[in-house]
């Protein structure tokens, strides 16, 4: 023992009896062999463990596979649990198992004196980016300074002379290294947009802390670029009539049901004024169109009045707002149509909807609900009983729950998504419904190869 201590002493940075045991605890699960027994040779690369590097320091370190599942390792149930009574100290906070990753990650980058490269293999169906990356990538100030990412070079087919008048490459633009955002265009002025181009390069920097809602991740998991255009290029599409008469009927049934609130019985005429004051013509295609969904939200509006006065609801909350903070520097922020009271000291979380009625199923499946059950446990400090989709179009309730294992899997959908954000992950996801009437088509990389293909096609 007394030689393996003097042999352990050159490798120890502080010499410490705590430092010792650990090595020893490794040195045992290695079955001997925690580091090379022969010095290597300056022109050689050395490969090990995390753990067997503690100690150790080198010119230029490569961390490999840093995705989730690899780098941190999924967490493994234990065969035996130390039991909580018997613990001296008090229990770990939050995910221990993280937790301790996140030690032997910063153990790894320390182990480098002048180069450090971190490696991941990433697509968006199976292999995600580690969460470690998120400290380095969302540091705007470290990313600037002492980062560079890089990404293996697509193959190219060799293009002709007519493909490559086709796309632009003979014309000074973005990413060719010419000062201008948008140099003048001899060919296809008219048909193609030189914002389409600079979409696939441009990404501001990511606001930190990373703010998300529902409809927010909604659209990022629909297409990555609409999620781009929106929500960081911060570009806004024109009022359209379902958005509008939306609008205009969650405020009116805001306004009434406050009254209710009050006690007071509101006559069914109070509501039509309120719904005229509020109606606005943006959007609408034709007055056709504006008096048909006029007449439809008139008779919605009756069907709901009638309902509400016909049973007795106590509303504790209307259009409740709410900030959660979650891991990695990321808040979820939504809004809650209504709160209700039930039963013994039951919770309901309503949210009206203005188009068709849906299933049970797409209520338990749908992502907004779950964000909500999971503010309302966290935020809110109460665990709702129902979650309810109210179907204006029908006066109908669809009614669903959330369990332990939902709200779990909310928040992976969460930290996913707020790391293929800081990561620059926007590729386009074209589809025949969600391209027809997407309000950036014109600008989409995706829908000017579309183009592109169409006009080469039509020319040969």
């Amino acid at each position: 023992m007394a030689q393996f201590i003097r042999e352990w002493e050159p490798k120890s940075e502080k010499r410490r009896l705590t430092e010792f045991v650990e090595y020893l605890d490794l040195f045992q699960q290695a079955g001997g062999q925690i580091s090379l027994t022969e010095e290597s040779g300056k022109d050689a690369v050395q490969l090990m463990t995390v753990h067997a590097a503690k100690g150790l320091e080198f010119d230029h370190v490569f961390i490999l596979r840093l995705t989730r599942g690899a780098f941190p390792v999924y967490p493994r149930k234990p065969v035996l649990e130390f039991p909580d009574e018997l613990m001296k100290e008090a229990r770990p906070r939050g995910d221990f198992h993280i937790q301790e990753e996140r030690r032997l990650f910063y153990v790894a980058l320390t182990r480098a004196r002048e180069r450090l490269t971190l490696t991941a293999v990433v697509d968006n169906k199976r292999n995600k980016p580690s969460q470690f990356l998120d400290d380095i990538i969302e540091n705007a100030k470290l990313a600037r300074a002492d980062v560079e990412r890089l990404a293996p070079a697509m193959e190219q087919k060799a293009k002709t002379p007519q493909t490559a008048a086709a796309d632009g490459d003979s014309q000074p633009g973005v990413g060719d290294g010419q000062s201008e955002l948008f140099a003048a265009r001899q060919r296809d002025a008219r048909v193609f947009s030189e914002i389409a181009q600079w979409a696939l390069q441009y990404r501001p920097p990511i606001p930190e802390p990373l703010q998300l809602s529902a409809s927010a991740i909604d659209a990022y998991k629909s297409c990555p670029q609409k999620y781009l255009f929106s929500y960081l290029w911060h570009l806004r599409s024109g009022p359209r009539a379902a958005m509008s008469f939306g609008s205009v009927m969650h405020t009116t049934i805001k306004h009434f049901l406050a009254e209710v609130r009050k006690g007071r019985r509101v006559a069914f005429d109070e509501v039509l004024t309120i719904f005229e004051r509020e109606w606005t013509p943006a959007g609408f295609e034709d007055d056709y169109q504006q008096e048909e969904y006029k007449k439809a939200g008139i008779e919605q509006l009756r069907a709901f009045h009638s309902g509400i006065l016909a049973e007795t609801v106590d509303i504790e909350a209307q259009e409740k707002s709410f900030e959660l903070p979650m891991e990695g520097d990321i808040v979820v922020t939504g809004r809650m149509d209504q709160i209700n009271k039930f039963g013994s000291g039951h919770r309901e979380i309503v949210d009206y909807k203005t188009g068709r009625p849906r299933t049970e199923e797409d209520a338990r499946k749908d992502f907004q609900l779950s964000i909500y059950a999971l503010a309302a446990r966290e935020v809110l400090e109460f665990s709702p009983a129902r979650l309810v989709f109210h179907y204006l179009q029908d006066n109908s309730r669809v009614e669903t729950t959330r369990e332990e294992k939902d709200l779990k899997k909310t928040r992976q959908v969460i930290a996913e998504t707020a790391a293929n954000i800081r990561a620059g992950q926007f590729a386009p996801d074209p589809g025949l419904f969600k391209c027809r009437n997407c309000a950036f088509r014109p600008l989409c990389p995706a829908h000017e190869q579309q183009l592109r293909v169409a006009i080469n096609a039509a020319n040969e």
